[in-house]
Order: structure tokens, then sequence, then C-alpha cells
């Protein structure tokens, strides 16, 4: 506002501006009224409707980019979402891939573990456990798969078997978590008790000699039979030595692990010969004679054959194989076959306290050398079996 407008609006005030001055002032305050009336509706419409002033501004706000702003965002956050779900869920995959199984594996018996430089846990134990519980049936090769997460495919060929024989079939099965099943559930079935007569014919297939010798007379020619030769009376192992060396082959032979008549430990003894694989690893000074191809892989062969001949060496080898299954630790490995350590402890308390004592053996033989054998002195009867 210019000074000469200011000093003619004060004379107006004073009433001392002239007709013409004051109709000039009135003129201007019409026009500021209608200026004034004008602003105020603006601002009542913008209290109104806020966002028709932002787009009548062309502000950056507007809905349709606050809109596209919000869709961006909200498919941000989708993708960071996305990819933390990706991350875990990998995480997880690798870590039941390569994290889970090997520590399921550890929890469970591992029949793959290493026992010296060429077997392992399982072979070592089966070639314990079959010497002792399965009559010329040893298995000391295990041959075993991982399928991951305490599982493992498994195959057991037979160490040895008599050359005129048919071959016996490969065991095969599966371990899963401590528990075996075998896909033949007879393939490692322990012999019946009453295979071998107990004193007195009790509890027995034997009734007499002659009805013995009545079902030898029934068996067919030029066949090989498993045949389970009882003995009137226990004979030493020097006496069990000179009796294989008089009837011309080797055997496995049973030793007596509890008092009575009867075998309350089920049958248990060792095959007179070693054969099969040679195993290194264990611990000879806890177990001296484990196995008699001893634990020196370049073992002499004729040293072999002294010890199948010493019965210190023989007792020892004996007495280590039950200290072995008896061991806490084997608990696992004997729950396959349904055995409990404190069977072989309560064997070995006996071996240790009496020594070899033999009561039976079995081997392989025609209808021939079977009638013959029946016939020796102190043999009490022989049943054979196909």
């Amino acid at each position: 506002m210019d000074k000469s407008f200011r000093e003619l609006l004060q004379r107006y005030k004073n009433h001392t501006a002239s007709p013409q001055e004051q109709e000039k002032v009135e003129q201007a305050l019409e026009a500021f009224e209608a200026i004034n009336d004008y602003l105020s509706e603006q601002l009542e419409q913008l209290e109104e409707e806020p966002s028709l002033a932002l787009s009548s501004q062309q502000d950056p706000l507007s809905d349709t980019a606050l809109l596209r702003m919000v869709k961006r965002s909200i498919r941000t956050a989708f993708l960071k979402l996305g990819a933390g779900v990706l991350a875990v869920t990998l995480a997880v995959v690798l870590f039941l891939q390569f994290g889970l199984s090997p520590l399921m594996d550890r929890l469970f018996y591992n029949p793959a573990a290493p026992v010296g430089e060429f077997s392992d846990q399982m072979s070592l134990d089966m070639a314990v456990y079959t010497n002792l519980r399965l009559p010329l049936g040893k298995r000391d090769t295990v041959n075993s798969t991982s399928l991951g997460y305490g599982r493992y495919s498994l195959t057991m060929p037979v160490s040895h078997y008599f050359s005129s024989m048919q071959k016996p079939a490969t065991v095969a099965g599966e371990l899963n978590r401590n528990r075996l099943t075998l896909f033949d559930v007879d393939a490692l079935q322990k012999p019946a008790i009453n295979l071998f007569a107990a004193y007195g014919g009790e509890n027995s297939w034997v009734v007499d000699r002659e009805y013995a010798r009545e079902l030898l007379e029934n068996l067919e020619e030029g066949v090989y039979y498993k045949a389970y030769l009882s003995f009137e009376e226990d004979i030493t192992f020097p006496q069990y030595k000179a009796f294989e060396e008089q009837i011309g082959f080797s055997s496995w032979f049973g030793v007596r692990t509890s008092e009575g008549k009867y075998f309350e430990n089920g049958h248990i003894g060792l095959c007179s010969t070693f054969s099969g694989s040679c195993i290194t690893g264990w611990d000879a000074q806890k177990y001296p004679w484990l196995l008699l191809c001893g634990d020196d892989p370049d073992s002499d062969f004729q040293d072999i054959l002294s010890a199948e001949q010493d019965e210190s060496v023989m007792t020892t080898h004996l007495l280590s194989q039950l200290s072995y299954l008896a061991d806490p630790q084997q608990k696992t490995f004997l729950s396959f076959f349904g055995e409990t350590s404190d069977t072989f402890a309560k064997a070995y308390d006996y071996v240790k306290e009496h020594g070899i004592s033999i009561y039976g053996c079995v081997f392989y033989g025609e209808k021939e050398q079977l009638l013959r054998l029946s016939e020796m002195e102190n043999v009490y009867g022989i049943y054979a079996q196909r």
C-alpha cells in the first residue's frame, strides 16, 4: 500500500477527506471485501476435499501414485518373505541330507564301522557269534550299504562250506535302526536243543542206540548229511582231537557250559580248524586269540595249525569269544538274534572253572560213514539232516 493511499485512508477515518477522496476509499474497500469473500470460499473447499487440493496442485502423492507405492511395498515384502522361506527350506533340506543322516547313523549300530585295515564291526561280531552258535555256519564277511538315517542293506556270504555239499545261500536282509530283518527268517537259526542227546535219552530224539541206528539205515545213498553226533560221556579236548583224526575230517564241537544233562545256555562250541576271513584290528590284549588267525595279517599258516592242536590256545580262544559277547557293548548286536550278554557271561564262568568238556560234534558225512561212526565206542547216537 503506497504512502498517498495511507494518508488518504487516514483522512477518511478522521472525516477530513473531500467527497472525491471518500468515494475513492469506499471503492477500494468494496474491492477488498470481494477478494476476502473469494479467499474464504476457497479455504472452506480445501478443508472439505483435501485430496482435490492435492490433485489440483499436481502433488506427487496423488491417489494413483500412492496406490502404486503401496503395491510396490507389498511386492517387496513378499519377495523378502519368499527369499527367507527359500533360505530356511534349503537349510532344512541340506541338514536332512548332510547333517541329520550322519547324526542318526551315529545313534545306531553301524555295521560298517572300520575294524583294522580291511574289515568292519559287523563282520567281526558275526565271525565270533556264528562260530560259537552256528555249527559249520560261520559268517565273517558282511557287506553293508548305507541307506541313511540308521538303515543299511546287508549281505552275508558263507565263509566256508564242505566241497561235496551245495553252497549255502548268501544271507540278505536290512538293518533298520537296530532292528535286523532277514529276507530268509530261518537263515541264521541256532540248532534246536534236542539235536544233541541229553544223557539218559530224556528231552532228546534218541530213544536208544538201536533206534538211532535204524534212522541212519533209512538214509539215502550217495548223499551228504549234516550230522549231529552225541557222545555217551563228555570227553576232553585231547581226546576229541584224537577222535577227529580217527574219523578223518574236521568239525564243530559243542562245549559244556552248564551243569546237568540239559543245555540251559543253548549249544555253544567252536570250529576245530580255522577257516574264513582273517580279520585284524580287534583288541588283542583284552581278547587274546579271539580268532585263530591271530591279530597279525602275516601270521604263518603253520602257527595256525599249531594253535588248533593246543588245548591252552583253544581254551583261551573260547574264553575270549565268550568274553567278547558277554561285554555289555554287544547288547545291541546280540538283540538282532534275541540273545543277551548274560548267557555268554554264564558260559564264560563255567568254562573258566571247568575248562573244555565236549559233549558232541557236527560234521558232514554220507550214510556209510555215519553208520560206521555210530558203532564207535562212546558214540551215543547220530542225528542226520539234509
